[in-house]
């Protein structure tokens, strides 16, 4: 299943190349706190978040968007107190809507996620595959000879169950990009 998502995002990327009358590529860092389960942010709580995103404009302003953000925190289990450690690696592919309003952008962003889960402690060690969805939103502005800034929100939802038991890995994402407009 994960190779299928990889080989799908390469079959999209290098024709979405060719067709793209505009394009980004961004580095982000954010802070992203999950919403939907107590007990994830009991052990694990928010932390800082990083990753990339490309859009390529494929037809006016609508866009193809890739995205990829690894996230891992450090955390100890409920009743023993002892380590236990996560990382989550998300990948999205989604269209986004572009509103080019000089001196700002506005943009707007729905898509399909892919999120690989890995938790270790002393019960053991567990890995899922899930998939879900993301929206985001920003806005950007121009900073020099197509170098851009950008600030923008996320939400995120993906249900798996890696064990007996159900968990959401979604949640909410804020932050702060870099990017190059080409």
């Amino acid at each position: 299943m994960k190779k299928s998502f990889m080989v799908l995002l390469i079959v999209l990327i290098i024709p979405s190349l060719s067709l793209a009358k505009r394009g980004t590529v961004e580095a982000n860092l954010g802070y992203f706190y999950p919403v939907f389960e107590d007990a994830f942010q009991d052990i694990y709580g928010g932390g800082l978040a990083y990753g990339g995103d490309l859009t390529l404009d494929v037809w006016k302003n609508l866009g193809i968007w890739f995205g990829v953000s690894p996230f891992s925190r450090t955390g100890e289990l409920s009743f023993t107190q002892e380590e236990t450690k996560l990382a989550l690696a998300s990948f999205v592919l989604g269209a986004n809507y572009t509103f080019l309003t000089s001196p700002v952008n506005f943009y707007a962003g729905l898509g399909a996620r892919l999120v690989l889960y890995k938790e270790s402690n002393v019960l053991g060690e567990i890995k899922d595959t899930g998939f879900g969805f993301e929206v985001k939103v920003g806005a950007y502005k121009k900073i020099l000879a197509g170098f851009f800034a950008d600030l923008f929100v996320g939400l995120s939802y993906c249900v798996m169950q890696p064990a007996d038991f159900k968990i959401n890995l979604g949640g909410i994402e804020a932050g702060i990009g870099l990017g190059y407009e080409f």
